[in-house]
């Protein structure tokens, strides 16, 4: 599942604006993968959203995201994040 993700976020390359709603289409494709870990093992579907979303921290700086698309879907990433993180009975005032 790593290596999906970091695929699908193809490190070092600018996704134009042109090419940003099909990127975060293929992003939305992998969190929908991975949203199957979740119920089968919350544990590592929390790991897996933190190596997601730091790589998508990192993509920040290689896309032209003025739509905004790729920001909406950091943001449902981070909601979906917590969610795991709830899943697995963690401690809400802990990182």
């Amino acid at each position: 599942m790593e290596r999906l993700i970091e695929t699908a976020l193809m490190p070092g390359r600018f996704v134009s604006y042109n090419a940003g709603f099909s990127f975060v289409r293929e992003l939305e494709a992998v969190e929908k993968r991975l949203s199957k870990w979740l119920s089968a093992n919350p544990a590592q579907a929390v790991g897996l959203y933190e190596t997601f979303l730091a790589g998508c921290y990192e993509k920040a700086g290689e896309i032209h995201d003025s739509s905004g698309s790729f920001g909406d879907f950091v943001g449902q990433l981070h909601c979906v994040w917590i969610k795991a993180r709830q899943a697995t009975g963690a401690d809400a005032t802990r990182p």
